[in-house]
């Protein structure tokens, strides 16, 4: 396969979940609003330590399988026969089902602790224990994604994320006019269930063959097994991850109280939700591709390469229009009760572009399944990062979490480049060249706009930014002809 039909596939798997996530970003931009509105910043922050706690529940009991899985799966869908494609996905199903009933009893029992560290109080013990419900069913959901993520039903998993996202939208904002504070533990239910409800859904719809196979208990316990091992890096880098992000949470509430937590949910909200815009809709398909070609060298590092000059070329210009534009856009999607998020925020943007570098390259090393170099890697980046945010957050407060998020990623990506060049992934002039020119931009807008606050740098902005959209809307167009598709668009709009 040539890097241009290579880029071409990439971009169109990309098509598909970037118009379900674009519409998902919307849906999700509206209710932050109004959950700033009716439920406030100590809402906001309660939020955000329920959304923590259930993930990193998720990512101790669930042993990895939702990616481990799709790597299988993947696999066995080019190697095998179809028969050991269907076996390895009822597998799936059966150890997915288990670490979701090990989770919800963890969440459960485990709750008197856990409410002491966020709050260093028994208040929201029962809450917690609620939680463990929200717990069972999300995991089960995540391996109804898996499959469809392994069989590349990538129209099937859009239309699971837009689908369940309206429905969220529609019942949690209710539930947060109707009910404010008290209506948070039912807001994280339908977080879970209706991702849950819409996955079975579309998996039953267009995946039907993935339950004509049944698999014996032993054969069932043996087949799991080298999954599970497999799906220990993710639950390492899984616990790693979002126990640190707890941990983070914890500590801001705890010096700064709830508001300040909110703060912190807020930026880091926002920044993940622009952000996963983009790396959600890849990874999608990426990885499963990745899987498939990590036995070919050559097409493996025309794949990453593709890979990462698409990220840079999208990714750049959305994440300098978010630092550039930040005040206008908390304001306008929080409130003025969040506007000390502005700070962290742009430095998040930078730490961020810098993340979606290192994304591709650690997928690299999951899909070749290079244990020791990847956890390596991943375990020194915590341990930088989480001493720095308890170094900077005397002397910086809450922005002190977005300096140390960008020396973090900096440093992580050092011994990522190191290790591409040993597997024999190379980048090209154009990836490194474009890398490096929205590097600069990002830095010198954060300067600018930190410096200068006349209504003159507004301008200035929408310049720099023009410039670099449009060599990225260049470069693109090198890879589909952009200008094509758009005759072929008016032209189908003059027929009718």
């Amino acid at each position: 396969m040539s890097i241009q039909t290579a880029q071409r596939q990439l971009l169109k798997s990309l098509s598909i979940m970037g118009s379900s996530q674009l519409g998902i970003m919307a849906v999700n931009v509206i209710k932050t609003k109004l959950f700033s509105l009716f439920l406030g910043v100590e809402g906001i922050g309660l939020i955000g330590l329920f959304t923590s706690l259930i993930d990193l529940i998720r990512s101790v009991s669930g042993l990895g399988l939702q990616d481990s899985g799709v790597r299988y799966i993947a696999d066995k869908s080019v190697n095998d026969s179809e028969i050991e494609k269907e076996k390895e996905i009822f597998v799936l199903r059966r150890w997915i089902l288990f670490t979701a009933f090990i989770g919800a009893a963890i969440c459960f029992f485990a709750a008197t602790p856990l409410c002491w560290y966020m709050f260093e109080s028994h208040e929201y013990v029962d809450a917690v224990r609620m939680l463990s419900v929200c717990v069972f069913i999300a995991a089960v959901a995540s391996g109804q994604t898996a499959i469809m993520q392994a069989l590349k039903q990538i129209p099937a998993l859009a239309m699971t994320n837009l689908t369940s996202t309206l429905l969220i939208f529609v019942v949690t904002v209710l539930i947060a006019f109707i009910y404010g504070l008290k209506g948070i533990v039912a807001i994280m239910f339908c977080n879970s269930f209706f991702l849950y409800l819409m996955g079975r859904y579309y998996l039953r719809r267009n995946c039907k063959s993935t339950c004509s196979v049944a698999v014996p208990f032993n054969e069932c316990f043996r087949r799991g097994v080298p999954m599970a091992r497999l799906g220990i890096l993710t639950v390492i880098t899984g616990m790693a991850s979002y126990g640190s992000l707890f941990l983070i949470k914890g500590f801001i509430t705890r010096e700064g109280g709830l508001d300040t937590a909110g703060v912190f949910q807020a930026a880091w909200h926002l920044s993940n939700l622009f952000l996963g815009l983009m790396l959600n809709s890849m990874a999608a398909d990426f990885y499963p591709r990745l899987s498939e070609a990590n036995r070919d060298k050559n097409a493996l590092s025309g794949l990453v390469d593709s890979q990462l000059y698409i990220i840079v070329l999208l990714v750049g210009p959305l994440l300098s229009f978010l630092l550039a534009f930040a005040p206008l856009l908390i304001r306008i999607l929080y409130s003025s009760g969040f506007m000390d998020a502005v700070p962290l925020f742009r430095w998040l943007m930078i730490a961020f572009f810098i993340k979606s570098v290192t994304w591709t390259m650690s997928y690299v090393l999951m899909a070749k399944v290079m244990v020791r170099p990847f956890l390596f890697t991943e375990i020194c980046w915590y341990l930088l990062y989480l001493p720095l945010i308890y170094f900077l957050y005397p002397v910086y407060g809450i922005t002190g979490v977005g300096i140390a998020s960008c020396i973090a990623y900096s440093v992580y990506l050092i011994p990522l480049i190191i290790l591409m060049r040993r597997i024999g992934c190379s980048f090209s002039l154009r990836t490194v060249c474009s890398a490096t020119i929205y590097t600069l931009l990002m830095i010198g807008l954060f300067v600018l706009n930190q410096i200068f606050h006349s209504p003159w740098i507004w301008i200035v902005n929408v310049l720099l930014i023009g410039c670099c959209g449009a060599f990225s809307l260049h470069a693109l167009d090198r890879i589909i002809d952009i200008r094509s598709i758009i005759r072929k668009l008016n032209d189908k709009f003059r027929k009718k």
